[in-house]
């Protein structure tokens, strides 16, 4: 599929096909654009977890305000992407924050698009409980949670 192509299919998708599984390769493809974006100083202050695990997927989506159709559970992958707030701290001072920031929304929005590319479909979500979030996922002191992105086979 050309560029032009994946941002005419480009949308956001809150009904996935459950219990349909995503490929590894796929998953991998995912992973790979995303962490070919482009950081800040190259420093890449962005970590990425990925979630299969359906109770975690559940953890996720109640910190997310148990929003529609709990589509977050549905979806066969979700990736939390998160700002290192301290990897680039040395290097831009306290101004690293926003940009670990950027770092992982423009990592998040080329997965998003990768998505598209391989057939998926998939959902910004912004919407959510960070120290919630931070609790059920047990995450670091130093992550910070931007964005989910819950990635699935949409059900039409």
């Amino acid at each position: 599929m050309d560029f032009s192509e994946v941002l005419e299919k480009r949308h956001s998708v809150r009904k996935f096909i459950q219990g349909k599984e995503i490929p590894p390769a796929m998953i991998e493809e995912l992973l790979e654009a995303a962490n070919n974006s482009p950081s800040a100083g190259g420093l890449k202050a962005r970590e990425i977890l990925v979630i299969t695990d359906e109770k975690i997927k559940k953890l996720i989506s109640d910190s997310a305000h148990n929003q529609k159709d709990d589509f977050i559970v549905k979806a066969g992958v979700v990736l939390i992407f998160c700002a290192d707030k301290e990897k680039n701290k040395e290097k831009f001072s306290e101004r690293g924050k926003i940009y670990a920031s950027q770092d992982a929304t423009i990592a998040c929005a080329f997965a998003h698009l990768k998505a598209v590319d391989l057939g998926l479909a998939s959902c910004f979500v912004g919407s959510f409980n960070e120290q919630q979030l931070i609790e059920s996922l047990e995450l670091k002191q130093n992550l910070y949670p931007i964005h989910i992105l819950p990635i699935g086979f949409e059900e039409k």
